[in-house]
């Protein structure tokens, strides 16, 4: 049987007098966009909380407190606890640096901001995986537990994936600020939109 005979046909056609499925596509596009950017915001707060409560169970184990006042079985605990916390913070960070470039994208679909968010959004990833990767194995086994002498660089992996990360949210600033400044809005209007943008930098 032919491919194209199995082909279903298209739910609408556009026409002279039917421009109903233009329509469609404009009204799915935004909706996509909106969904894609809810969802990232969803997961971001769920990740967020369980963060949230590593750290308490942290703080519940010791954290806080001086070495000596804390068991090893306790002090083990606590290592463990803010050892998946942190990765669980990056993964939050990084949730909240893509929502901020798809939001930024969907406000500006000129083509020059669309390729400086995809760029940034592939710096994210790239930061991303320096950040998981580079905390997680950073230290001899047990990865979990911080010594500075049995770490790679005493720790210094932290540098390069602070540095770049508030890099890419200064890059996050400044997308919306290019994007805005020649937008017809009152100056204060729109200084308190970018300042709303710059607010992540804090």
């Amino acid at each position: 049987m032919s491919i194209l005979t199995d082909l279903r046909p298209p739910f609408e056609e556009t026409s002279v007098d039917n421009n109903g499925p233009l329509v469609s596509i404009i009204t799915f596009i935004p909706f996509s966009v909106t969904f894609i950017v809810v969802m990232i915001k969803t997961w971001s707060m769920i990740i967020a909380l369980l963060q949230s409560l590593l750290i308490q169970f942290a703080v519940d184990h010791g954290m806080g407190r001086h070495l000596e006042a804390l068991m090893p079985s306790t002090f083990h605990t606590y290592n463990k606890m803010t050892y998946v916390a942190q990765i669980f913070f990056f993964l939050v960070l990084t949730l909240a640096k893509v929502s901020t470039s798809n939001l930024i994208r969907s406000i500006d679909p000129t083509q020059s901001i669309q390729r400086y968010c995809r760029i940034t959004e592939t710096i994210i990833g790239g930061w991303t995986l320096l950040a998981v990767l580079g905390y997680a194995f950073q230290c001899q086994t047990p990865r979990w537990q911080y010594l500075p002498s049995h770490c790679l660089g005493e720790g210094a992996i932290m540098y390069p994936i602070m540095t770049i990360n508030m890099l890419v949210d200064i890059a996050l600033v400044v997308l919306p600020t290019i994007m805005l400044w020649n937008v017809q809005m009152p100056l204060p209007r729109r200084l308190k939109i970018i300042s709303t943008f710059a607010s992540r930098i804090l």
